[in-house]
């Protein structure tokens, strides 16, 4: 195979997997800024960091992209719905202990 098709194929290929995946991280973002108003970006850049590092450890094993892709864009969504969660959590349990301290007139 020609050289140039061979790299314009690759980047073709690479770029869909990371554009696919910047996709997910933003809209994951935006979720996150929506429900918890910006409380969960911490953890879930801390997920997005994560990955970023451990993804190319991983291709440097020999584990396709394409499957990469997927569990990167998997993590994301459960530390997005773990956060989602924790954070009802808080609220509901704040508003239990506020309700209780109140005395009633």
């Amino acid at each position: 195979m020609d050289p140039f098709l061979q790299w314009g194929l690759a980047a073709i290929a690479g770029g869909g997997s990371a554009g696919t995946l910047h996709l997910a991280t933003m809209g994951g973002r935006a979720i996150t800024t929506g429900s918890t108003a910006a409380m969960g970006n911490i953890p879930y850049a801390i997920a997005e960091d994560g990955i970023a590092g451990i993804l190319p450890i991983l291709v440097n094993f020999g584990v396709d992209k394409s499957d990469l892709t997927i569990l990167a864009i998997l993590v994301l969504v459960s530390v997005l719905f773990l956060v989602v969660v924790l954070l009802c959590v808080a609220v509901f349990a704040i508003k239990w202990i506020v309700n209780r301290r109140q005395v009633p007139t």
